[in-house]
């Protein structure tokens, strides 16, 4: 069984990007690495609660390093689940960091925006963001 449970816990690491370790989780996997013309080579470690500390709420704190432009930059979330199904959650975000990186459509877009219209002229911001989400 432990074979089978390792296998378990390879592809839910691969399919969430996150390493569970019970109470908390490590990642998410595919940003700790990572290169742009603002950062240049980056490194960033991101920890969130788990599902075995709470199926209600996570909490997640994030920080990197840009070895370019030599600046930590940082972030942290909290997420309060309303619903689970169809997923509805509210939350507040705090970011000091621009991360230009794109994992998803609307990451692609910030990078298309930001590398067009601002021509390497690009300096980290702070936003403060709460929010409702709903994913179907």
């Amino acid at each position: 069984m432990p074979v089978f449970n390792a296998f378990l816990t390879t592809i839910k690491t691969i399919t969430t990007g996150y390493l569970n370790l019970n109470y908390v989780e490590i990642g998410p996997y595919f940003k700790i690495f990572s290169e742009d013309d603002i950062d240049g080579f980056r490194l960033r470690l991101g920890i969130k609660t788990g599902d075995s500390l709470s199926t209600r709420f996570t909490l997640g704190v994030y920080s990197a390093y840009g070895f370019r432009d030599k600046t930590y930059k940082y972030g942290g979330n909290f997420d309060y689940i309303l619903k689970k199904y169809p997923r509805q959650k509210i939350g507040l975000y705090y970011q000091n960091d621009l991360d230009v990186g794109a994992t998803d459509i609307s990451g692609l877009l910030k990078t298309i925006f930001y590398r067009v219209f601002t021509a390497g002229k690009i300096s980290p911001k702070t936003d403060h963001v709460g929010g409702i989400q709903r994913v179907l």
